[in-house]
């Protein structure tokens, strides 16, 4: 389902990865063509069933961060650098269930679509 989103989305090619974070899954989505090799859309499961949506955005220099990070920020998402502060992170605030993830996931998509595209 969320990748049929990135695909609808985006127009490219979609690779997902499982990864267990402690008690939370975190399913990772790729679109390599055009958000780069890493920079990736992430759906969290959580250990009550709802859900949460982080994005992480690689390959920005340092230099350019801050003005990339108003750009790159969403409204109710918190920020944090990664790798020593190479890779630009953001975490949804709100849970979501099922719906309400498709549809955050489905803005989020939009949003790094946008982006990337600019």
């Amino acid at each position: 389902m969320f990748s049929s989103v990135l695909l609808e989305t985006t127009g490219s090619t979609v690779v997902d990865k499982v990864h267990n974070w402690s008690k939370r899954t975190a399913i990772r989505f790729y679109c390599p063509d055009k958000w780069g090799e890493k920079t990736n859309l992430v759906l969290v499961v959580l250990p009550q069933g709802d859900f949460k949506i982080y994005y992480y955005v690689y390959g920005i220099e340092e230099q350019h961060h801050e003005a990339e990070n108003k750009r790159l920020i969403r409204n109710d998402y918190n920020h944090w650098k990664e790798n020593k502060g190479t890779i630009l992170c953001y975490k949804s605030e709100k849970r979501f269930d099922m719906d309400g993830a498709k549809e955050e996931f489905t803005f989020a998509a939009q949003h790094l679509e946008e982006y990337f595209s600019s």
